[in-house]
């Protein structure tokens, strides 16, 4: 059985987030072979607690999610080994699209289900203006609205596992890591729960200084 990435393990203080686009199934499978190829040729960076290739359900995106002890460690990498091994993917799958990647840390979770395994992991990401809109957005959401926080009046949604998000070291980003048993749950939830008149697009609509940029469904392809 695949093992899963525990996204609150107390010695990860920094995730850095990277995605590629890739336009097909085979060039989807391409990059992260590659990816993996790359990381077994070389040395395990100091400081990496664990890395992460997550599929897109829609045969387009890879994302890799990777955990460090701390930035000092992660910078030494970005200097050290880290070109070497992008140019390596770039070779092997030519004219991938790398959409950036961005240092964050956990900021709070929400696990309202530790017996249930993860079938899907979708990624919502959102721009901030500054590190306080961030921080106010998430915490709103998670201390006060309906199935989406910690309130116990309301049932949570069926079938989400948890939420995880993470704010960008410059405050810019914001990225929810939400686990969900299985894709069919979490576009029930969408449906019925985060349509335009609903709570929390209210309350992403109303927030000044904060975009939403979407949302992406994964499976997990390979943790180490």
């Amino acid at each position: 059985m695949q093992t899963l990435p525990d996204i609150t393990r107390p010695d990860a203080e920094l995730a850095v987030i990277s995605e590629w686009s890739t336009g097909s199934p085979e060039r989807q499978r391409a990059t992260a072979q590659a990816a993996v190829a790359a990381w077994d040729d070389e040395e395990r960076p100091r400081g990496l607690l664990s890395e992460n290739l997550l599929l897109s359900t829609d045969d387009s995106t890879v994302l890799h999610y990777a955990q460090w002890t701390d930035e000092a460690a992660y910078h030494e990498d970005l200097r050290t080994g880290q070109p070497a091994r992008r140019c390596r993917i770039d070779d092997a799958v030519p004219h991938t699209e790398h959409r950036g990647t961005f240092e964050h840390r956990l900021h709070r979770s929400l696990v309202l289900d530790r017996r249930r395994r993860p079938g899907c992991i979708v990624a919502v990401r959102f721009r901030s203006d500054s590190r306080e809109t961030a921080t106010r957005f998430v915490n709103t959401l998670l201390d006060e609205e309906p199935g989406f926080s910690r309130r116990t009046d309301v049932m949570p949604p069926a079938g989400m596992i948890s939420n995880h998000f993470h704010i960008s070291t410059d405050g810019t980003h914001v990225v929810n890591y939400a686990e969900f048993v299985d894709e069919d749950a979490h576009a029930q939830i969408v449906e019925s729960m985060l349509q335009e008149e609903d709570d929390v697009p209210r309350l992403i609509d109303s927030t000044p200084g904060l975009e939403p940029l979407g949302f992406k469904r994964f499976t997990t392809w390979l943790t180490r």
